[in-house]
């Protein structure tokens, strides 16, 4: 999913830059994806999460309960590709 010259310049863990460089993989995310990208955390929040199947995760939706399936990338890990129903 990410380009590799994005991956190549990934900087060390939880510094500035690399709070920078993970907004960047998100944006390209949610470029290559036409939707919006997930943290864990805003996953968890909207989502419960009830399976995964790499690159798959199931699950319900909280506000209704409703049936969804998310595709993820591994590192940096964001959630993409929400399909309902």
């Amino acid at each position: 999913m990410y380009p590799k010259e994005l991956l190549d310049r990934e900087p060390e863990y939880d510094t500035a830059e690399w709070h920078e460089w993970k907004e960047e993989c998100r944006a390209v995310v949610e470029e290559r994806s036409s939707g919006k990208a997930w943290t864990t955390r805003e996953v968890e929040a909207e989502f419960e999460i009830e399976g995964f199947l790499a690159p798959i995760c199931y699950g319900k939706r909280r506000s209704d309960g409703l049936r969804i399936t998310l595709a993820f990338t591994h590192s940096p890990r964001f959630y993409y590709g929400l399909r309902e129903g």
